[in-house]
């Protein structure tokens, strides 16, 4: 998991999705960065990765766009949602 130019991004391996992994680690993440800075944060999801959508709600990020992009790993373009997070949510 990293934030690269406002944008975080992150992949787990399946073996370890469904621990909340992706949540703590993210948490961690947007503290310090809302620690250093005030700018938002973006992130986004292929529309069929419900585990992403939680991850990212559970961590305050919000709905700002819908588009089409190419999805790598299925070789397809694939419904995309944007999210934004323009402060730290209350722990």
């Amino acid at each position: 998991m990293s934030i690269v130019d406002g944008e975080l991004g992150y992949w787990l391996a399946p073996r370890a999705q469904g621990f909340g992994y992706a949540t703590e680690a993210g948490r961690c993440l947007v503290a310090a960065h809302f620690a250093a800075s005030a700018a938002p944060l973006t992130s986004g999801y292929f529309e069929s990765n419900e585990r992403s959508a939680n991850v990212l709600g559970k961590l305050g990020f919000v709905e700002t766009r819908r588009d089409v992009r190419h999805c790598r790993a299925r070789r397809a373009d694939l419904p995309h949602v944007t999210v934004a997070l323009t402060s730290a949510p209350s722990p």
